[in-house]
């Protein structure tokens, strides 16, 4: 702006202003329309920006459930397979639970016959 000092009618200067003032400034000297028309271009600038932000997290988020889902069924499949060695390794023991008792069974029949035959032999005699 234009320094008024030294004129001799400063008002005349001030009004000569007004003039070459465009209507737009006129009617907004502080440009509020201006930096609103800024402020939402900020806003729409933040919100897209939180909107790729919020894609980009929900792709992340979805490829780490896949792979989650994928090593769940991974880990489940082993336990199945694990539950089914551990029946057969039960099964096993059970197996050789009865071979070790047929063993006692047949250990005591022995020496029964052993007996018999001991008895046997000395009334032969």
């Amino acid at each position: 702006m234009k320094s008024y000092r030294g004129l001799s009618n400063p008002q005349l200067f001030i009004i000569n202003c007004s003039r070459n003032m465009s209507d737009n400034e006129r009617d907004d000297p502080f440009q509020v329309k201006q930096l609103a028309v800024q402020f939402d271009y900020v806003l729409y600038k933040i919100k897209d920006k939180v909107e790729q932000m919020a894609e980009t997290t929900q792709a992340s988020i979805l490829k780490d459930k896949e792979q989650q889902d994928l090593e769940i069924s991974r880990v489940k499949q082993s336990i199945s397979r694990d539950e089914l060695l551990l029946k057969q390794c039960d099964e096993l023991e059970s197996e050789f639970e009865k071979l070790d008792q047929l063993s006692v069974i047949t250990g005591e029949f022995r020496h029964r016959i052993k007996e018999v035959e001991k008895k046997l032999r000395s009334k032969k005699r």
